[in-house]
């Protein structure tokens, strides 16, 4: 028994509830994003739903971005970058707060908030991924992401 519990313990960052990287900006795994009450108590208005196997789950009370991808090194979530950026934006301008989350909020969804980051906030990609892990310790993109972030970092700033 007490190894399950150091096993659920050891997984709680995981699937705690959001993590706020901005005021209008939220990280988080899947288990947030199906609890309606705390999506309305963290204000929530937008959700980018990068899991696989997730459903949107309350269609009718927040505005949703569905992306499909797995969290593979060969997949290609840069593709992604901007139009999730724009999302994000459209949650600012209207006063709301976006949502991104993946299965377990380690790699795609931590991939498409550093984009936001490295983009609006001139970041690099290493700031980012310090910034992020300050407030998400778990955080981790996979190694085809991060790749693909730094493709992106030098893109943002006209090095490609």
């Amino acid at each position: 028994m007490r190894s399950n519990q150091a096993c659920c313990n050891m997984n709680f960052g995981v699937f705690a509830g959001p993590s706020e990287i901005r005021p209008f900006l939220l990280l988080s795994s899947e288990l947030p994003a199906t609890n309606l009450q705390l999506l309305v108590q963290n204000r929530v208005t937008h959700i980018i739903n990068v899991g696989t196997m997730v459903e949107n789950c309350f269609p009718e009370a927040f505005v949703y971005k569905r992306i499909v991808i797995q969290d593979l090194p060969t997949e290609d979530i840069k593709r992604y970058f901007e139009e999730c950026n724009d999302f994000i934006n459209e949650a600012r301008r209207a006063n709301g707060r976006c949502l991104v989350h993946c299965n377990a909020g380690i790699s795609r969804s931590v991939s498409i908030v550093m984009a936001y980051l490295i983009k609006h906030e001139d970041m690099s990609v290493k700031s980012a991924l310090c910034c992020v892990k300050a407030i998400r310790p778990v955080a981790q993109p996979n190694n085809g992401f991060l790749l693909q972030l730094l493709e992106y970092e030098a893109e943002v700033r006209g090095h490609l």
